[in-house]
C-alpha cells in the first residue's frame, strides 16, 4: 500500500514538473517574442516621383562648361555677343510652340505669354554691378534696386537670386524676371527667367533644376 502511495506521489510530481516546464517554455517563448525578438518591418511601397524632364533635349556647351535640358517644343538660340567684350556666350530659349505667333495670325492675336530663359556667360572678372548695368541698358531688367534679393545655389555653386519686373509691350502682362548670378572659378553665369505675373514660367523651374556645370 505504501509503495502504491509513493508511486502516486511520484507520478503526480512528474506531471506537475512537466506542466511547470511547459509553462516556463511557453513563457520564455512569449517573452522572447515581445522583449527581444527583432520587429519585422513592413516595407511600404514608395511611389517613384515622375521625371518631368523625361524626353527633353540637352544643350551642352563644353567650351564654357555648362549644360541643361529643355522641352522639345522650345526654341533655342546660342551665339557669341561681340557688342560687349565681357559677354562670352549668349543662349536664349523661349516657349516655342506654346507661345508661337505665326505671320498669318497677325498682331491682333498676340500670344498670351512669352516665357523665356536667357543664359549669359561672362568673363570671370565681370562684377555684379557691370552685369546689372548691361542688362538694364539692354532692357532685360528695370533700373533700380530689385524687388527681392536672396542667397541660393545652382548645381552646388553659390548664387544670388534677384527679382525684377518689367512692362512688356508685346505681351499684355506685367512681366516678372528672376535673375540668378553664379560666380565660378572660370566664369560668371547669369540665368534669367522671364514670365507673366499671373503664373510661373512654363517649365522654367524644371529647366533650371537640370542646369549643370561640367568640366
Amino acid at each position: 500500500m505504501k509503495n502504491q502511495n509513493q508511486k502516486g506521489i511520484v507520478s503526480s510530481l512528474a506531471i506537475i514538473i512537466i506542466i511547470a516546464i511547459g509553462i516556463i517554455a511557453i513563457g520564455g517563448v512569449l517573452a522572447y517574442q515581445y522583449l527581444w525578438a527583432p520587429e519585422e518591418k513592413i516595407e511600404e511601397e514608395k511611389e517613384v516621383p515622375k521625371d518631368e524632364t523625361a524626353g527633353w533635349k540637352t544643350y551642352r556647351n563644353t567650351e564654357y562648361g555648362f549644360e541643361f535640358k529643355y522641352p522639345e517644343e522650345w526654341k533655342i538660340i546660342d551665339e557669341e555677343n561681340p557688342e560687349n567684350p565681357s559677354v562670352l556666350w549668349f543662349v536664349s530659349l523661349n516657349c516655342g510652340e506654346l507661345c508661337e505667333l505665326t505671320e498669318e495670325e497677325g498682331p491682333e492675336k498676340l500670344p498670351e505669354r512669352a516665357d523665356s530663359v536667357k543664359i549669359i556667360v561672362w568673363d570671370s572678372s565681370t562684377s555684379e554691378s557691370e552685369i546689372i548695368d548691361y542688362l538694364t541698358a539692354a532692357g532685360y531688367i528695370m533700373a533700380g534696386e530689385p524687388r527681392e534679393r536672396n542667397d541660393t545655389s545652382i548645381n552646388g555653386e553659390p548664387a544670388v537670386e534677384l527679382f525684377y519686373h518689367v512692362g512688356n509691350v508685346i505681351v499684355d502682362c506685367l512681366e516678372y524676371v528672376k535673375l540668378y548670378i553664379v560666380n565660378t572659378e572660370n566664369y560668371v553665369y547669369t540665368i534669367e527667367i522671364d514670365y507673366c505675373s499671373d503664373d510661373e514660367c512654363l517649365g522654367c523651374d524644371q529647366i533650371l533644376s537640370t542646369f549643370k556645370f561640367i568640366d
